[in-house]
């Protein structure tokens, strides 16, 4: 993908904390409040008609601190949160969040454990244990470039390619002193990781309509996203979310969010979205196409 298509605007938050520490606080920049929408990016609901919310473009679990104003009516929100949000944040990102001190709303209902399976004596236990102790996996796959962008139909696209899956785990040491911790007698102890690529291809079409309205303002573009987002329609699977194969070096920012452009051959534009997430550990990059424009 031509290095064009992103001039535009380029936003980057950086976290200041020792990468791989247990108890540290996730320290960010001073939050970009954007214009006011006054309408729900999602339904259209009119804020003279319904109460709106403040909408982070990242979400506020993940460190999030692009704040777009009376972006999102209580009912999407509702949505976005109970389908989207709460199984990407706290299922599969979860434990990072928890190991690196992420940000919560609710921090009485954060779990001060977590569960392990241990060997021993040939048997296999499932036990809680304090999450500093924990050996931590979390995983993500990289997907391939969306199927519009390489010219393909949405039936051509709709098998996601994962071509690498990141991995970032604690390392043998830790593993190795966490189990004789645990349990001196543990031959071994395993944990569990979760990706799901549908759900977690929502949060990115979530993030990226939202950024792509943050920019450009919600009648600038024609958005492709919202009802996929809220659940009236599917998500088109590998047509207008996917991502760059490619393996990239850690960065110094938590993430990196950056808007531009392709042209397409009717004499439009594609509104394009790029989006790194845990960009300080080493993932993936992914690409959401939100929409287009004249």
């Amino acid at each position: 993908m031509a290095k064009s298509f992103f001039k535009r605007l380029l936003l980057r938050v950086k976290r200041l904390f020792t990468r791989n520490t247990q108890s540290t606080n996730p320290v960010i920049e001073t939050p970009k409040i954007f214009e006011p929408v006054g309408r729900c990016i999602y339904c259209g609901a009119n804020g003279e008609r319904v109460k709106l919310t403040d909408e982070h473009v990242i979400p506020f679990a993940l460190g999030g601190n692009l704040i777009l104003p009376q972006a999102s009516c209580k009912k999407c929100a509702k949505v976005i949160n109970e389908t989207i949000e709460r199984k990407c944040l706290r299922r599969m990102f979860g434990p990072l969040r928890l190991r690196l001190n992420y940000p919560t709303r609710r921090p009485k209902e954060r779990p001060k454990t977590l569960p392990v399976l241990l060997e021993i004596d040939g048997k296999v236990e499932k036990q809680e244990v304090q999450v500093a102790d924990r050996p931590h996996v979390t995983i993500m796959f990289a997907f391939e470039l969306p199927g519009i962008i390489k010219g393909l139909s949405p039936e051509e696209s709709a098998k996601i390619e994962f071509p690498a899956t990141w991995v970032n785990t604690a390392d043998f040491d830790f593993v190795r002193k966490s189990a004789r911790k645990i349990n001196k007698l543990a031959k071994r102890i395993s944990v569990g990781g979760e990706f799901h690529p549908g759900t977690f291809s929502k949060m990115l079409a979530k993030i990226g309509h939202a950024f792509a309205v943050a920019e450009l303002g919600i009648d600038g573009f024609t958005p492709w996203l919202p009802d996929a987002i809220i659940g009236k329609t599917e998500l088109q699977p590998g047509y207008l979310i996917g991502g760059l194969p490619d393996q990239l070096p850690a960065s110094e920012y938590a993430y990196e969010i950056q808007l531009g452009s392709k042209e397409m051959p009717n004499n439009r534009k594609l509104v394009i979205v790029r989006i790194r997430l845990f960009a300080d550990l080493g993932a993936p990059e992914y690409v959401v196409v939100a929409g287009d424009r004249p």
